[in-house]
């Protein structure tokens, strides 16, 4: 019986501790720069996508994430009598994030929930106005992307990513970004 127990706690120890010597890093931040669409009622408009995060990892492909989001339109004039809208959404988001590498490529996938701030400026064909908005929401958000190591640090990768992100009830922001990820 002690046998089998002492041979038990050995096989989790040695299973736990080369699961942590398998892991790149227990802690990553990484910097998302990329272009976004805000969607609203079959109208869109292109913007600049940002987020900055940090990712702490449990097990070599399950990580913590935690992130701040930003995600501005180009336009910035609304005129009358059209679909035109500006939006801007910023907000802090928490979640999992799931990778798998491949020696030196990997995949990767996170989800989660954010709470963020969204402003919208539109024309009102019923009310014949410029409206503005403010609300904050907590939604969903999901992300997918492939990533590379650096050839010249293993501490350094570069990934490409797809978000989408529920803004709120109006708009729904799809982005396609670059993102380096540093791990120490």
């Amino acid at each position: 019986m002690k046998n089998k127990s002492l041979l038990l706690t050995t096989v989790i120890i040695t299973s736990l501790s080369s699961g942590n010597a398998l892991a790149k890093s227990g802690h990553e931040v990484y910097g998302h720069t990329g272009i976004s669409t805000f969607s609203k009622d079959g109208s869109s408009e292109s913007g600049l996508y940002t987020q900055a995060g940090y990712n702490y990892f449990f097990t070599p492909f399950v990580a913590l994430d935690i992130n701040y989001t930003r995600a501005s339109s180009f336009n910035t004039d609304v005129s009358q009598n059209n679909t035109d809208f500006t939006s801007d959404a910023d907000g802090f988001g928490a979640g999992v994030k799931l990778i798998h590498y491949f020696g030196r490529l990997n995949v990767q996938a996170k989800g989660g929930v954010s709470s963020l701030k969204v402003t919208q400026d539109y024309w009102d064909n019923n009310q014949l106005k410029f409206v503005e908005t403010s609300d904050r929401t907590t939604s969903p958000y999901f992300e997918v992307g492939v990533g590379m190591l650096s050839p010249w640090s293993k501490r350094l990768s570069v990934n490409l990513n797809y978000n989408y992100q529920i803004a709120n009830d109006d708009i729904d922001i799809s982005s396609f970004s670059l993102s380096g990820n540093y791990t120490f």
